[in-house]
């Protein structure tokens, strides 16, 4: 199977601060949101992985970890397609949880088998991580991020 670039992205360079949603009082830049990406070892998807997919009730439990000792033992970023279901979920469900430093829009990618698009997945290679954890509960050759582990929920 062959991957496209990300969708969002257009096949054009990426203006990283428009995928970020959380927190909006700050202006990062582009700078500034790689450098708060780099900074963290884990990104945890949202629908399906914090909560229960197709619903905004939390996970009890992400690696066997309760989820509010798993999100509170390191700083994280959310990476979601849902990004307002995350924010309320954080500032009104559920804001007894440790906050994720960003909540990011992950770009689409194109998961692509002999010319025909078979399924929709996440790209991180535009942000240039390495050695991060990525939690995800969606298939992980539908991710592409070079030098991560792609870890279900």
């Amino acid at each position: 199977m062959a991957a496209t670039r990300p969708r969002a992205a257009g096949g054009a360079t990426v203006e990283f601060e428009g995928y970020v949603i959380w927190p909006e009082e700050k202006e990062l830049g582009d700078a500034g949101v790689i450098e708060a990406i780099r900074s963290v070892r884990r990104l945890v998807d949202f629908d399906g992985t914090i909560t229960l997919p197709g619903k905004l009730e939390g996970r009890g439990r992400i690696r066997g970890r309760l989820l509010e000792d798993f999100l509170a033992e390191e700083p994280y970023v959310v990476q979601t397609w849902n990004p307002l279901a995350a924010v309320l979920f954080f500032t009104e469900q559920r804001p007894e949880l440790a906050k994720p430093l960003l909540i990011l829009i992950t770009p689409m990618l194109d998961v692509m088998d002999g010319g025909r698009l078979v399924a929709v997945g996440k790209d991180f290679a535009p942000f240039g991580i390495s050695g991060v954890d990525i939690f995800d509960d969606m298939l992980p050759e539908h991710i592409r991020a070079p030098g991560c582990a792609i870890l279900p929920p």
